[in-house]
């Protein structure tokens, strides 16, 4: 017989907590599966005033997923569960989102429950594969209303918990025999229904109740336990910090930081910086011992370990990781450098040389002269160039075969970014590690080919370098950053620059909500042109040295 699309209607509620209903769909099913969702703001209908709609969520392994939305009415959107959808089996986390103005409008999650399918195949008979029954869909209504009441005045303690107040009035009912012979349960965390239903606990056609999150407070970097927030749970507009595995949140430009609870990070372990593809997923790594760890989040906010390199002397490999050019780079001490082109789950070592040498250093510790730490690729030139420390530097035009660049003083430790159609190149001495004396402490190189490099700007001897650590760089919004240990150097050009004392070390800088920002131990610095700056006191009790990563919401206004 011909397949049909099957027809599936489910409510959906714009203004009320984590209430969703579990659907079931075949793993490798293509367009079959067609879902009209009714939306309601509360226990009323909500009405719908525009067309830009989109449904937005997480596959099984953690991807991104966009797709606009064609066809809706007054108070339904109906849309197909797509093949890359239903690819994977396991949990598909789905909303809408509708956008009318500078107004973002997101509905409460529901879910989609992909079996797996042996031949991943088509099924022949998909009505097996049912969506949520009648019953649990007159619950789900039942619950906003007894939530609200029937005069819309919300009950006391609402804020608490909502879905708790829907799981027992249904469950009364359904108790009393009221209504039919359904599933409902009731969860305090998302991760808790999460390892049920991995466990296979939860039958399909179930109504899921999870309790809210409370939205936040003042625990922060502080480290109490007041307000703390799930990982998951929180949206709008924030910075983030990962800190010896712990993620923490500001919502008011680094001001004030609040604590962000169970983020499937390795508590204790160093996480030096992150990256991000286009489809908005994040990476970051971490290490112990010869092992480095690859993590992958769709959110920054709940992280899953992908992948691990292990090799014997890959203790000194710095962990940085980088997303550029479709390519995703992990490197670090002795050179190593190790790419992925399919989003982190496999690695191949890249074609830079190795050098394990090391020496001694006058305060008798032993370093790698060797260390890659950082990778740009411009795309008008159509080059990458890896640069690092002592001056060991390398242009490749696919990321895999690279030839050393020459000419660069080799006792200066190198950053890099692209900006005004360009390669810039800033070293900083490497002091007490240096082989040998030198005036200017800071100097800035440029390139137009990755080959070829000028220097265009030596700072004055009075800038002195602290400890010797790589700078942090940033381009955004015309301005071209480096941030040392004591100063910040800005340029507009790329070849005349201003120099900012500045007091704390060892932190991140980011561009977010139009000016440079730099969280650290007390206090925030924050710029609108990268030259005068502010600081005022915040509650972070370390250094923002691991990473700092600015959100913001998906194409809003």
């Amino acid at each position: 017989m011909a397949l049909t699309i099957v027809k599936k209607e489910i409510s959906l509620n714009v203004g009320q907590p984590n209430n969703f209903e579990l659907i079931c769909a075949m793993q490798g099913d293509n367009k079959s599966f067609e879902i009209t969702a009714t939306l309601y703001d509360v226990n009323k209908l909500y009405t719908i005033n525009t067309d830009n709609i989109k449904i937005k969520g997480v596959n099984p392994l953690g991807y991104n997923l966009y797709k606009n939305i064609k066809g809706h009415t007054a108070n339904t959107v109906t849309f197909a569960l797509t093949e890359d959808m239903l690819a994977y089996d396991g949990l598909l986390k789905l909303v809408l989102v509708l956008t009318e103005s500078s107004t973002q409008l997101t509905t409460f999650p529901f879910v989609i429950k992909v079996v797996n399918s042996p031949g991943n195949t088509n099924a022949d008979d998909i009505k097996t594969v049912s969506a949520l029954v009648e019953e649990a869909q007159k619950w789900a209504m039942l619950s906003k209303s007894y939530a609200v009441g029937t005069n819309n005045e919300v009950r006391k303690g609402d804020a608490k918990d909502n879905s708790k107040y829907y799981y027992e009035q249904i469950k009364e009912l359904l108790d009393s025999g009221k209504i039919g012979n359904g599933k409902i349960l009731y969860f305090d965390t998302y991760k808790e229904f999460q390892n049920e239903l991995d466990a296979g606990k939860i039958e399909d056609e179930t109504l899921i109740c999870i309790k809210e999150g409370d939205g936040g407070g003042n625990s922060g970097g502080d480290g109490e336990n007041d307000g703390k927030v799930i990982a998951g749970t929180l949206t709008g507009d924030y910075l983030l910090i990962i800190y010896e595995g712990h993620s923490y949140f500001s919502k008011d430009d680094g001001m004030t930081w609040n604590l962000l609870e169970e983020n499937g990070l390795t508590e204790g372990y160093g996480f030096i910086n992150h990256a991000k593809d286009e489809s908005n997923n994040y990476y970051t790594t971490s290490r112990s011992g010869h092992k480095r760890y690859i993590y992958k989040s769709s959110d920054s906010q709940v992280w899953k370990c992908i992948a691990t390199l292990e090799q014997s002397d890959l203790y000194d490999l710095c962990a940085l990781i980088k997303y550029i050019n479709n390519k995703l780079f992990i490197f670090g001490g002795y050179n190593y450098c190790f790419y992925s082109s399919d989003y982190g789950i496999t690695w191949k070592q890249s074609g830079i040389p190795i050098d394990k040498t090391m020496r001694k250093m006058p305060n008798g510790n032993g370093t790698s002269e060797y260390a890659i730490e950082n990778i740009e690729y411009s795309s008008t030139i159509g080059r990458y160039v890896a640069c690092g420390q002592f001056g060991h530097s390398y242009y490749s035009s696919d990321g895999d075969v690279w030839t050393e660049i020459h000419g660069l003083p080799s006792d200066y430790m190198y950053n890099i970014v692209t900006f005004n159609n360009k390669f810039i190149m800033f070293g900083v001495y490497c002091g007490v590690y240096a082989l040998s004396d030198c005036e200017n402490e800071y100097i800035v190189y440029t390139s137009n080919d990755a080959i070829n490099w000028s220097l265009i700007y030596n700072f004055s001897s009075e800038y002195k370098t602290g400890w010797f650590n790589t700078p942090n760089c940033l381009a955004e919004n015309g301005h071209c950053l480096f941030l040392s240990d004591n100063y910040i150097f800005h340029s507009n050009n790329g070849e005349n620059w201003t120099v900012t004392k500045r007091g704390n070390g060892g932190c991140k800088i980011q561009y977010f909500h139009n000016k440079f920002i730099i969280p650290s131990k007390n206090f925030t610095y924050t710029s609108t042109d990268g030259i005068n700056w502010e600081y005022k006191e915040n509650n972070l009790n370390f250094n923002n040295d691991d990473i700092l990563i600015t959100i913001q919401e998906e194409e809003s206004t």
